[in-house]
C-alpha cells in the first residue's frame, strides 16, 4: 500500500473478489490521498479487508459497493452488499465484528453497521484524516 496507495489496493482486491468468487464488486473512490496518515489508510483496508471475506463468505450476496470518500476531516469507507444481511443484536459481540470496531476506535474513528435479515448490509467506518494519537 505505501507504493500503490489504499485507493489502488482497494481496487485491486474488489477486482480479486469479483474473479475469485463471482462477487460483481463495483469500486468508488473520491479522496486525496496525499498528506493522509498511513495508520488511518491501513485501518480502511484492514476494515474492508475483513468485511469483504465476510461478504464472499457469509453473505450470499452476488454485488458488494466498495466506496471511498471524504467528509470534514474524516475519510470513509462505505460497504453495501445485497446479500441475506443479518440480525445486528444476534451478532453485535461476535469477534471479527469487535475487532473491527477497535480498530476504527483505535485511530479516534466510528465504524457503524446497519442491517436485518433480508436486504444486506451497509457498513460505514469513519477515520480521521490525520494521525491523531
Amino acid at each position: 500500500m505505501d507504493h500503490f496507495g489504499l485507493t489502488a489496493v482497494l481496487e485491486a482486491h474488489c477486482r480479486e473478489l469479483q474473479h475469485q468468487n463471482g462477487i460483481e464488486c463495483i469500486f468508488e473512490s473520491g479522496i486525496d490521498e496525499q498528506d493522509r496518515s498511513v495508520e488511518a489508510k491501513t485501518a480502511l483496508f484492514r476494515i474492508a479487508q475483513e468485511l469483504l471475506v465476510n461478504v464472499s463468505t457469509h453473505s450470499g450476496a452476488d454485488q458488494v459497493r466498495v466506496r471511498l470518500s471524504e467528509k470534514e476531516e474524516n475519510i470513509i469507507l462505505s460497504i453495501t452488499d445485497n446479500g441475506g444481511g443479518f440480525e445486528i443484536s444476534e451478532k453485535r459481540n461476535t469477534l471479527g465484528l469487535v475487532g473491527l470496531r477497535e480498530r476504527a476506535h483505535s485511530l479516534k474513528g466510528t465504524l457503524t453497521i446497519d442491517s436485518k435479515p433480508g436486504p444486506g448490509i451497509r457498513v460505514l467506518a469513519m477515520i480521521p484524516k490525520i494521525k491523531h494519537l
